[in-house]
């Protein structure tokens, strides 16, 4: 049993005195105890019955009290306090089986999910839980959408966007927060970098970048890279190319690669299609080694590409460079790439 905030803890009445509640309970002369203790009755309980002692200087008992100062069981919260000695209003009855009960000086309301407000009457009180905002979403390696409370991408192939003007993208919107980038012809997705072992590897993320710019630095035997992902299967349609232009220099050798849905695996956030289940290498995807970036623009035909098949153009959701190094030092790279079209 809770001690009545507004006044002592005794069993009788407070100093002012006050009325035994039938029905609902008559607030006392000066006011009943503050938010007494939640009584055991039902509204209009007996005074005192479960309940706290009436205090000399709390206030009018709301909602089923007894003797203006316990709330009935599942009745209402108690009155707000007033100052001492202060006349309280008739109390109401409580509401019986409300769904929740409050102390009159703001409690947990009884079944209530939130802790009900000092004077809350009865019923009323400890409304359901709030429900949980939706975590945002993760974003991973090369991921569209990272990010937002929508959760994470997911690909559907079977409506692949052919973008207007055959414009991957020429990075218009800049590669800004979290990498995010649009093109003038409403292509959008994220730029990603990625690395093997100590190497490293980053892309420049600012809405003043238009470019996919990639630094990075390979050590002997790994590699790394960037590239981009969009936000939708994108079909190269009857396209027999990909070209795009080239700044910067580098001492490694270059790949390119082809993201596909289906080598794609299914536990990269955008996830693919791919389940690594002993019988197909996912992240193998097609690619032409030992690129030439010079003269720029750049042109690869897609029969060029090792692992490519036509079935694959309708299911398209990324590009990347790969940096390989099979030298004894260090390679380094400071690339930028943009104006990446498809071409008939």
């Amino acid at each position: 049993m809770l001690p009545d905030a507004g006044g002592p803890d005794v069993a009788g009445p407070g100093t002012g005195g006050h009325s035994t509640g039938t029905g609902g309970g008559t607030a006392g002369t000066t006011g009943a105890g503050s938010g007494g203790a939640l009584g055991e009755g039902g509204a209009g309980g007996l005074d005192g019955t479960g309940g706290g002692p009436a205090g000399s200087g709390g206030g009018d008992g709301n909602g089923g009290v007894g003797g203006g100062a316990a709330s009935g069981s599942g009745g209402a919260a108690g009155g707000p306090a007033t100052s001492s000695g202060g006349s309280g209003a008739g109390g109401t009855a409580g509401g019986a089986g409300g769904t929740a009960a409050s102390s009159g000086g703001g409690g947990p309301g009884i079944g209530g999910a939130a802790a009900g407000g000092a004077g809350a009457l009865g019923g009323a009180g400890g409304g359901a839980a709030g429900g949980r905002g939706g975590a945002p979403a993760s974003g991973g390696r090369g991921g569209g959408g990272a990010g937002g409370a929508t959760g994470p991408l997911v690909y559907d192939c079977s409506t692949s966007v052919a973008p207007a003007n055959n414009l991957l993208t020429d990075f218009a919107g800049g590669s800004g927060v979290n990498g995010r980038w649009t093109s003038t012809n409403g292509m959008s997705g994220v730029t990603f970098a990625y690395r093997g072992g100590a190497s490293t590897a980053s892309t420049e993320t600012a809405a003043t970048v238009h470019n996919l710019h990639l630094t990075a630095t390979v050590l002997p035997g790994s590699y790394a890279g960037a590239g981009i992902n969009f936000d939708a299967c994108t079909t190269f349609g009857s396209n027999k190319s990909v070209r795009f232009t080239v700044a910067g220099s580098t001492s490694c050798s270059v790949e390119l690669q082809l993201q596909t849905y289906r080598r794609k695996p299914s536990t990269d956030i955008p996830a693919g299609g791919c389940v690594d289940d002993g019988t197909t290498t996912c992240g193998a995807y097609a690619h032409l080694s030992n690129l030439s970036l010079s003269p720029s623009p750049v042109t690869v035909a897609l029969t060029s590409l090792a692992d490519w098949i036509p079935a694959a153009a309708t299911q398209v959701v990324g590009i990347q460079w790969q940096l390989t190094n099979p030298n004894n030092n260090n390679c380094t790279a400071d690339l930028h790439f943009d104006d990446i079209t498809l071409v008939p």
